[in-house]
């Protein structure tokens, strides 16, 4: 079955509701590099590298508009190219729907690139491929590469095909068998074991432990998909009279049976639908559904569109007679929004506020269109699950998507939050590090002071004596330590001091300097890497806090400055399909926001 992907592909979540909270807030004056948003003049920015349409086309790729939660992600960004399963999902769509396919073709050169993704099984990608190929009229490919690549996947004592190893589960193998055939037909080649895989597939279908009618569902997860092998392979019933068991007795119980498969408002009743379908066609039978019956199903509010079960709604619609699918104007603006995004999306992107957040500022900046009330909805339901109804913060991770919720409510006028529980459970979590520790001073505990001080910022809270007392201590440690001296983590370091306000005047020039010191040896090819001690190639993010926080304390040259165009333009490459790279490796949203900001350095 091509069941295979669905289990993962279909998340639906719950539907979010706005809830108005109270707010406490304490003024504060703590400040530090980069401790809230930094505007971003796109009057300023330099235009030859980002491009409003470019920036666009990574926001249409990392917008993911068609899932709860509705949300930016870098995911689509990082994994650009076209997804194999959505493009080859939606061009049958587009065909079936008698709608004009001749502007995909330009998606045929990035599909080598697709090839490589670890997405999908080996077999999957290979039908998916050569299936995108056939259905685009394109031929200039090496056919026997993929012939191969099949001929691999087949598993000769059981006449079946697998997706990973021979000993695949049977429900697996008839699945993958399914896909083969269909990479044969997309190929245009003669399947050479179609007569034995006949012969085994036979002996499946006269196994009754397949065909038991006592559950309507295990009957199509089995004996429908055997019945479906043995049709792609060119058969029906009248020609295998004399070499099979008589099955109208199990086909007149999944038919009679079939309206308990159909779930309001599920599509995935229409792949069972679909496997009926296949059984009764080999059997010589029409579906005996009406459309009112489909209509029940489709008579609820979808949530996701899901462009493989859709194609088994247009399948089964059209066996009724009927053209009137349902979710019409909604399939059409995905398959819009896929096409704007070079259906780099394949699936249901998890919740990350961070990510959601750099996607927003861009957003903003750019003018970009997006659904302010249904990503304020999906944060304030963040908020009443992490804070109002768990506020209890127990890793650096929960601290740092507190920190972005409150800086995208910032940047979306939302200021009706409870800052005195935020307040409370960022003091008690700092409260419990250990600061003597020292294995984890310049990671998890330096970067859980930055990022909480930054949220007393954020709120207006006044910085607690105690915390203030503790980050004292915790910069006195670092600083005699000196390991702090061979990263980019100095950046955290001067921070962590700015926001508590360290008072020890001599002390504070002397970290400044060692700082700035740091900050010299990190400076290679234009921009600033994450150790002293090793080879990597500059980081964009990097650069960006580097060059604002020497900006801070006075040592930023206009020669270094200058150097930052060379930077962006070396390591930044452009493509309208794909978007922005460094280096080969996709921008995610962050680097994206901070290139932007850097090359305002040098415009200005």
């Amino acid at each position: 079955m091509k069941a295979y992907v669905i289990v993962s592909l279909l998340i639906l979540s719950l539907i979010c509701l706005l809830v108005v909270l109270p707010k406490i807030s304490e003024k504060s004056t703590q400040t530090s590099v980069g401790n809230s948003r930094t505007h971003l003049d796109i009057n300023k920015i330099d235009k030859g590298i980002f491009t409003i349409p470019l920036i666009h086309q990574s926001l249409k790729k990392s917008y993911y508009s068609n899932q709860e939660p509705i949300q930016f992600s870098s995911v689509g960004l990082l994994n650009p190219n076209p997804d194999l399963y959505n493009l080859y999902w939606s061009i049958n769509n587009i065909q079936k729907m008698g709608l004009d396919k001749k502007e995909l073709a330009k998606y045929i050169k990035y599909l080598p690139d697709s090839e490589k993704s670890t997405a999908y099984p080996e077999l999957l990608k290979i039908n998916y491929i050569t299936g995108i190929y056939k259905a685009l009229d394109f031929n200039d490919y090496d056919k026997q590469h993929y012939l191969k690549i099949l001929m691999k996947h087949y598993d000769v004592d059981m006449g079946l095909f697998y997706f990973d190893k021979k000993d695949d589960p049977l429900g697996s193998k008839l699945g993958a068998t399914m896909e083969a055939l269909d990479v044969f037909e997309s190929l245009d080649q003669n399947n050479p074991y179609r007569e034995e895989m006949l012969e085994k597939n036979l002996m499946l279908l006269n196994d009754d432990k397949y065909f038991e009618s006592t559950n309507v569902y295990d009957s199509l997860s089995s004996g429908a998909v055997i019945i479906s092998i043995i049709k792609k392979l060119g058969y029906h019933s009248e020609d295998l009279n004399n070499k099979m068991k008589d099955r109208m007795e199990w086909v007149s119980y999944i038919n009679n049976n079939l309206t308990t498969l159909l779930k309001k408002g599920e599509l995935g009743s229409f792949l069972y639908l679909r496997n009926i379908k296949s059984v009764n066609d080999f059997f010589g039978l029409p579906l005996t559904i009406s459309k009112e019956n489909l209509d029940l199903v489709s008579n609820a509010p979808i949530q996701q569109i899901e462009p493989q079960l859709y194609n088994f709604v247009i399948e089964i619609y059209d066996a009724v007679g009927s053209s009137d699918y349902p979710y019409l104007a909604e399939y059409k603006a995905y398959i819009e929004q896929s096409m704007l995004s070079g259906f780099n999306k394949g699936h249901v992107v998890t919740e990350n506020v961070e990510d959601n957040y750099y996607g927003l500022v861009l957003s903003k900046d750019f003018q970009y269109k997006f659904d302010e009330e249904r990503i304020h909805q999906n944060l304030n339901l963040w908020y009443i699950r992490n804070v109002e109804e768990n506020s209890n913060i127990t890793d650096y991770a929960k601290l740092r998507q507190i920190y972005f919720l409150l800086l995208s409510n910032k940047l979306l006028n939302v200021s009706e939050i409870n800052a005195n529980l935020i307040s409370k459970s960022v003091i008690n979590y700092l409260s419990g590090l250990d600061l003597n520790d020292r294995l984890n001073l310049t990671g998890k505990t330096l970067n859980s002071y930055e990022v909480g001080l930054k949220i007393f910022d954020l709120l207006n809270v006044k910085v607690p004596d105690t915390i203030k007392k503790n980050g004292t201590l915790l910069i006195n440690q670092l600083d005699q330590d000196g390991e702090i001296y061979k990263s980019i983590s100095v950046v955290k370091l001067y921070n962590t001091m700015s926001l508590i306000n360290y008072n020890n005047k001599m002390q504070r020039s002397n970290i400044t300097t060692k700082i700035s010191e740091t900050l010299n040896s990190l400076y290679t090819q234009g921009g600033y890497k994450s150790k002293v001690s090793e080879e990597v190639l500059p980081s964009i993010v990097f650069t960006y806090e580097a060059a604002l926080l020497k900006k801070s304390i006075n040592t930023l040259d206009v020669g270094e400055i200058n150097g930052y165009k060379n930077f962006l333009t070396s390591e930044i490459t452009k493509d309208l399909i794909l978007g922005y790279s460094n280096k080969s490796k996709s921008l995610d949203l962050r680097s994206l926001y901070y290139g932007c900001l850097l090359s305002t350095l040098y415009k200005s």
